[in-house]
């Protein structure tokens, strides 16, 4: 879902509260079903929380960059630290190109060595390391063992300013 563009500050203000510490936002008035102090948003099926404003939906977690920031560039994509999309309190989101945003994702479920950019190329008989940057796959070489293509993909990703949580293993989350 491509991110629709915010509304005015003024408008967001006057919906919401926040708090900080939980991340965790309530609405200020009474809308429809909606009653003031229930918490904000709906579950997306990408896991985040999506709100309804004036016909459109907008993703909680830009709202919030948006609420707390001096300086918030539509463009841009915020991106959980953690990977957790359930927390969105201000230490866990930061803005982001979509470049970097790529460099801090968890291992897909459909990965099969245990590490992002390590696989077994069964024709050549080696284990092989790859690198995908500005939307172009890198291939980093073939290696006998598995330790030595990760050890090369993670070369390769502190080369490359990767996030230290990129190709963390995805844990099931809560979302109450």
């Amino acid at each position: 879902m491509k991110p629709n563009t915010l509304p005015p500050l003024e408008i967001l203000q006057g919906l919401f509260s926040y708090n900080v510490k939980t991340g965790v936002g309530y609405w200020k008035n009474n809308r429809g079903s909606v009653k003031k102090g229930d918490i904000v948003g709906t579950r997306h099926q990408g896991g985040y929380l999506q709100v309804g404003i004036m016909g459109k939906v907008y993703f909680w977690h830009r709202i919030i960059y948006k609420l707390l920031s001096t300086h918030f560039d539509e463009s841009l994509c915020v991106d959980h630290i953690n990977g957790d999309r359930n927390d969105n309190r201000p230490e866990n989101l930061r803005l982001v190109t979509p470049s970097e945003n790529q460099k801090n994702l968890k291992l897909f479920s459909t990965n099969k060595s245990g590490r992002v950019g390590v696989f077994w190329n069964k024709a050549r008989g080696k284990w092989c390391a790859s690198i995908t940057l500005e939307n172009k796959q890198v291939n980093i070489g073939q290696y006998k063992t598995k330790s030595d293509a990760i050890r090369a993909r993670e070369k390769a990703e502190n080369e490359s300013g990767f996030h230290f949580n990129h190709g963390r293993i995805a844990t099931k989350q809560c979302y109450n």
